[in-house]
């Protein structure tokens, strides 16, 4: 573990592989060289930089990785690198006003920058750089020479409390992506609409579908899967299981989920798999109870491993996104789902309602309308996607096709890496 002012480094085993002395930089062999950062404190991003990790080093970039301790234990969950390391911040908004937790998100990219300096990287990527939009413009000069990416998930601030506060921080964003721009970092979007609302502004803009990172099980292990899932639930063959994926936040619709439940016939199951977060056990219990449906839903409130993902997707029958308007990104879910032949019904969020529309994988209803949501549920149970469709979706969100296309936008950072 190298060790920064508090800051630790987690770097791939090639960046170093022809140095005896891992404090000499300059016996590094010239490659493109990048710093995966990512300071997400519940580490749901360890999987997708692992992977793309691997990817990247295949085609010869040598990696350096940044995170917080849960990012790097996702990324490294024996522990036994001796390149692993965390970022341990405090960044309890409760502790920090607003600008107080700016300053430290910019103290923090002073750091970063520093150790990507020391270990000679040409390109710096943020997994997510949502949040860090104006404090990214404000530590600009601590990565003169150094190109900058970043991964943009949403259009706009979301948690916000009002329509003003919403505005307020759509335009700031705006502001500061347009600085980025005119100084040569890069941005990525999973979203094509986002993307080319953003490319307006100018400045290098790249749509990258997010990647489906899954493992895909030949139908006949699929099946089998299928029914161990299921039996360990106590789903019967002519029950309808739907699934509602990932951490219980507030966002996700759990409310709303419950609500359409107990709208459903009795052959409808829920299952909430994912780990518990924002939104407790005993409230969904209790709400459950409210409604009358505690019968038909099924939890599994912890986190999921990558392996055992597969399994509770197939053994659905529709993957429901009744996510609240806060969220304006991608969902990993949806991209699962699709990739598995599942079809998804989702709320109309702008991102969402773009992908299913263009591949045809589910229905969208009406924010927060439990009857339309309903209603769109029945009219795609039972109906497995086609395999054409599949096929198509994977095409375009395929881990080598995106880690392609992430190397595009850092060769794009490293050559106007001198502007900022």
């Amino acid at each position: 573990m190298i060790m920064e002012r508090g800051l630790c480094v987690l770097a791939g085993h090639h960046f170093f592989r022809r140095c005896t002395d891992y404090g000499d930089a300059d016996l590094l062999e010239k490659r493109l060289r990048v710093a995966l950062v990512d300071f997400s404190v519940d580490g749901h991003h360890g999987e997708y930089a692992t992977r793309l990790e691997h990817e990247l080093q295949t085609e010869g970039v040598e990696t350096v990785a940044v995170g917080s301790p849960e990012f790097v234990r996702v990324m490294d969950p024996s522990g036994t690198s001796l390149l692993r390391g965390v970022v341990t911040l405090d960044m309890n908004p409760a502790r920090h006003s607003l600008l107080g937790n700016i300053v430290i998100r910019i103290m923090c990219l002073r750091k970063v920058a520093a150790i990507a300096r020391r270990y000679h990287c040409d390109v710096v990527h943020l997994l997510s750089i949502d949040g860090y939009v104006l404090p990214v413009v404000a530590a600009m000069p601590f990565f003169r020479n150094i190109g900058i990416c970043g991964t943009l998930h949403a259009a706009a601030p979301t948690k916000v409390k009002t329509d003003f506060q919403h505005r307020v921080g759509k335009k700031l964003t705006s502001i500061c992506v347009r600085r980025l721009a005119r100084s040569g970092g890069v941005l990525m979007c999973h979203s094509m609409r986002h993307a080319s609302a953003l490319r307006q502004q100018g400045g290098t803009v790249l749509y990258v579908p997010f990647p489906f990172l899954c493992s895909r099980s030949e139908p006949g292990e699929a099946e089998l899967l299928r029914g161990a899932i299921r039996g360990s639930l106590g789903i019967r063959n002519s029950d309808r299981l739907l699934l509602l994926f990932g951490p219980t936040s507030r966002y996700k619709g759990i409310r709303t989920a419950l609500e359409v439940l107990s709208l459903l016939p009795e052959q409808y199951h829920l299952l909430l798999a994912g780990q518990e977060t924002e939104v407790r056990r005993d409230d969904i219990m209790e709400r459950s109870t409210i409604l009358g449906v505690s019968s038909r839903l099924h939890l599994h409130l912890s986190f999921v491993p990558q392996t055992e993902v597969e399994g509770y997707f197939v053994a659905s029958d529709v993957v429901l996104i009744p996510y609240s308007e806060d969220f304006r990104g991608q969902s990993g879910p949806l991209i699962i789902a699709a990739a598995l032949g599942i079809p998804v019904v989702a709320s109309r969020a702008e991102v969402l309602a773009d992908t299913i529309a263009e591949y045809d994988i589910g229905k969208t209803f009406n924010l927060g309308d439990a009857q339309d949501c309903v209603r769109q549920i029945i009219s795609v149970s039972g109906n497995r996607l086609s395999e054409a469709t599949i096929q198509r979706f994977v095409s375009v969100h395929d881990i080598h096709v995106y880690a392609k296309t992430v190397q595009v936008a850092y060769k794009c950072a490293e050559r106007d890496r001198l502007r900022h």
